[in-house]
């Protein structure tokens, strides 16, 4: 007895050890999404010349859904539905914690927030949202794993929770206080409990006639069998209340059941009630507005159903149906052209096997994407869902042990170790870009060194994140207050289009600016299209000013890429063109 108690904690310790070892690459692979992540996690933060961020939606997100008139209040009334509410409830949570034990400190550089302790303020609480971004990023590198590993085995899950760490579009918008990362997460977590249906035998209630105590007995294992449906419709309901269109993802945990019964396994009918009440607490649990703000709710789900059916100006009129849309441009920046080229072989092999698990994947994949191809409205980011089941089906792809055709698998392994270093140089690319001083600030400071005070600026459009910040309202979510700040705060003379106008000619009179300022942000479209209106705003540019061109090139392992003719425009945030046009003087 007292030799087993000797060796007891040796054995202990042994398994830990052992249970560590298996872990640690996945730790490497979590630690290598954090890295790629929090590098420039700071990139256009408010300081003393901007009072929001470079991103348009951080601002947005930050004043409707997680400040309650102006301060920062935990409530579950947000009054702001565009997206579902869950990642603003968690913003809120992460940030009360950060006033209370003050982690994240940001002092306040401008009069908005006056009063605020720099765990409050705004430079603070978006930072605080990106951190929350980070950490769910990094987290659905495991649940990529786990989801691989179950589908295809270990070898697949690593190489998937590897892919998916380092997909440029996670990197990149794994830095935002935005929705699409965090929904993503739980459309894994769905993913991964969905898939844990697949196989095994469920109990059906043939043991009705059985004595009390083993009733009782199967009556317990029957209950801890709906816990997994239960689940994976509870993940999927999360993932609807941080973004709606993502509870779409219900469907694989359905499939699942559907597949069971296909192949005799018992499927009870509690199983599909579980994953479906499960889905409908999950959602009601992470946006209880849809009931206590029942009216609002409804409102703005309408107006962002208008919006996507009607486009966004310019932004993607004659950009071709929103599926090629997504191939050509959303894809391929966002897995890069080596990677996209490698997962359309993979979804090849995927369609043509039809196994279980690629019914599984694509019961997710090809609805989502038939959802989103319909929209007129086309953002890159919309594709982020999708990119656990690309990472997994790439990975199946290269680990697949092709018994009969050795020779393919080695072509296959060569060709994917390339592309995966290809992708990690992208990504590391972006993010070494966005941790570099942005175009904004160096034509700002351009301005400043080389611009006296008092001297004529001019824009196209009414200026926000996508412009040098000579006044910090400028980057305000509200148009009247951008306005308002250029106007009234900037050193400079600003002159702006009429409100409600953009490309207006006017700016030019009575006498012509001294400068003009243009992010290609604004004018990509307007070039795209040969934009009648615009034509003579370039033309004048073009006959009397000089250019003087800021911007930061992708550097791939130090090489520099040429920037793209088109860019998504969600892409171009951390990717602008700052042209500041300089009057020739006759």
């Amino acid at each position: 007895m007292s030799g087993d108690r000797t060796q007891s904690p040796q054995v202990d310790k042994q398994a830990l050890a052992a249970r560590f070892m298996r872990q640690l690459p996945v730790l490497c692979l979590i630690a290598l999404a954090l890295a790629l992540r929090l590098w420039g996690i700071t990139w256009g933060l408010p300081d003393q010349d901007r009072l929001f961020s470079y991103h348009p939606d951080e601002g947005v997100n930050l004043v409707s859904g997680v400040l309650k008139q102006g301060e920062l209040r935990p409530h579950l009334d947000l009054g702001f539905y565009n997206y579902g509410g869950l990642y603003f409830y968690l913003w809120q949570i992460a940030a009360a914690v950060n006033r209370a034990y003050g982690f994240i400190q940001v002092p306040e550089s401008s009069a908005f927030f006056s009063n605020a302790p720099p765990t409050a303020t705004i430079g603070a609480l978006i930072l605080v949202g990106r951190l929350l971004t980070v950490l769910l990023g990094a987290m659905t590198v495991w649940a990529v794993y786990a989801l691989g590993d179950r589908l295809f085995g270990r070898n697949t899950g690593l190489l998937a929770g590897g892919i998916y760490a380092i997909l440029p579009a996670a990197a990149v918008h794994g830095h935002f206080a935005t929705v699409d990362v965090p929904a993503t997460l739980f459309a894994s977590l769905a993913l991964l409990w969905g898939a844990k249906q697949l196989s095994g035998a469920d109990p059906t209630g043939a043991d009705k006639d059985r004595p009390d105590h083993v009733q009782n007995s199967a009556l317990r294992s029957r209950l801890r069998s709906l816990a997994t449906p239960l689940l994976a419709g509870l993940f999927s309901g999360l993932a609807a209340a941080t973004k709606y269109n993502v509870g779409l993802v219900i469907l694989a945990p359905l499939t699942a059941l559907i597949l069971r019964r296909k192949l005799a396994a018992g499927v009870s009918r509690w199983e599909t009630v579980s994953v479906i009440f499960g889905g409908i607490a999950g959602f009601l649990l992470g946006c209880p507005g849809a009931i206590i703000e029942r009216s609002k709710f409804l409102e703005d789900v309408r107006f962002e159903w208008t919006k996507t059916g009607e486009g966004m100006g310019l932004l993607f009129i004659d950009t071709g149906s929103g599926w090629v849309y997504h191939l050509l441009y959303s894809l391929r920046f966002g897995l890069g052209i080596p990677l996209l080229l490698l997962f359309l072989v993979s979804l090849c092999l995927a369609l043509i096997r039809r196994t279980r698990q690629d019914w599984y994947l694509l019961a997710f994949l090809l609805p989502y994407y038939l959802v989103v191809g319909f929209a007129q409205v086309k953002f890159l980011r919309y594709i982020i869902p999708l990119l656990p089941v690309i990472a997994v089906l790439t990975a199946r792809l290269l680990t697949e042990p092709w018994h009969d055709r050795p020779a393919v698998g080695r072509v296959l392994a060569s060709i994917g170790s390339i592309v995966l270093v290809l992708t990690l140089g992208i990504s590391a690319g972006m993010s070494q870009m966005m941790a570099s001083p942005d175009p904004r600030d160096q034509a700002l400071r351009y301005l400043r060194a080389s611009v006296p005070p008092g001297r004529i600026i001019a824009f196209a459009t009414t200026p926000w994140y996508y412009s040098p910040p000579l006044a910090p309202g400028m980057t305000a979510p509200s148009p009247m207050v951008r306005r308002e700040s250029a106007l009234q705060q900037s050193a400079f003379s600003v002159r702006l289009p009429a409100e409600g106008t953009e490309w207006d000619m006017n700016v030019f009179r009575p006498d012509p600016p001294d400068y003009v300022i243009l992010s290609d942000i604004e004018s990509q479209d307007a070039l795209r299209l040969d934009w009648k209106p615009a034509q003579p705003f370039f033309a004048m540019l073009a006959s009397s000013y000089t250019p003087v061109v800021f911007e930061n090139r992708l550097r791939v392992f130090g090489i520099p890429m040429r920037k793209p003719s088109y860019v998504p425009n969600d892409w171009l945030y951390v990717y602008p063109r700052i042209t500041l046009y300089a009057r020739r003087i006759p």
